[in-house]
């Protein structure tokens, strides 16, 4: 039994006793206190004969589905620009991780984020590969850049810093470029460690897999496998120090010949971008001797 039910029935007694109480009494006497009886009662009256009001729960309806068009229509009008505002940060966000997976890519291309000053990537632009062409069994590969995005023919092409290309053939959006292992392609390279330097240019290795030749014209040359070549700078199409490879096995050629098999730092083929110097090249001036009064003197 309930504190309510028991007090209920308890004021049940009390309203019989003063009934009874009130029988007993003279009839004038009784009008009068019966009036006072009911009015100082009329509370306790009130309060006992209010029952407990069962709890009522409200069940909301249904939130619609936002992802259908039926589903938004059938939002409240108070709740559909709240519905419309997500879909539209929905919508942001997805762009901003497409912007975000780009940007990765692009820094992937340049080398990563530039620390110091002397670590800064050279100028140029991020260029996405687009598409490829074997020439007599040579690849070429198209970028997405050209003449208006500042590309000139004869620009390097790096991969996270290191040289793995050079630009060929320029339109106003688009170039092709030829990676280090083509044939055609020569590259003034340098040995880290022996100091020495030659012209690096490509060649197939006997598995069919491409390589890299370095020429180096030298009496004697210390090397060892595994040794860095970079480029030297002085066919004015990369800067200085920029990894080209790594030294397989060399050979003498002959007395002042000797032919390095290099391995590519990087397969240009395999990336989804790549990293267009667009610097200007260097205007040497150089000046017009005439043959015959340096042969004379």
């Amino acid at each position: 039994m309930s504190y309510r039910t028991g007090r209920t029935r308890y004021d049940v007694w009390v309203y019989l006793a003063l009934a009874a109480l009130l029988t007993l009494l003279p009839g004038g006497a009784v009008r009068a206190m019966r009036g006072h009886a009911l009015s100082a009662l009329q509370p306790l009256l009130s309060v006992s004969g209010a029952g407990e009001r069962p709890a009522t729960l409200s069940t909301p309806a249904a939130f619609p589905n936002t992802n259908t068009s039926a589903g938004r229509d059938a939002m409240p009008a108070a709740s559909q620009p709240n519905a419309t505002a997500f879909l539209e940060l929905q919508a942001q966000i997805a762009r901003l991780r497409e912007e975000k997976n780009a940007l990765r890519r692009q820094l992937e291309a340049i080398g990563g984020t530039a620390g110091a000053a002397s670590d800064a990537p050279p100028p140029g632009v991020w260029a996405r590969l687009i598409a490829r062409r074997e020439v007599f069994g040579d690849a070429l590969l198209g970028l997405e850049a050209g003449t208006q995005d500042g590309v000139r023919e004869g620009a390097g092409v790096l991969y996270r810093g290191a040289a793995v290309g050079r630009v060929v053939s320029a339109g106003p959006r688009a170039c092709s470029i030829a990676p280090v292992t083509h044939p055609g392609l020569r590259v003034a390279a340098r040995l880290v460690n022996a100091r020495a330097e030659g012209l690096l240019s490509g060649s197939p290795g006997e598995d069919g897999a491409p390589r890299c030749v370095l020429d180096v014209y030298a009496r004697e040359l210390q090397v060892q496998p595994g040794e860095q070549v970079v480029t030297s700078g002085l066919d004015g199409c990369f800067p200085p120090g920029r990894l080209l490879g790594y030294v397989k096995d060399l050979k003498r050629v002959d007395e002042m010949r000797w032919s390095l098999t290099v391995l590519p730092a990087c397969d240009a083929a395999a990336t989804e971008g790549l990293y267009v110097l667009t610097g200007a090249a260097p205007e040497v001036p150089w000046p017009e001797l005439n043959r015959a009064r340096t042969a004379g003197r």
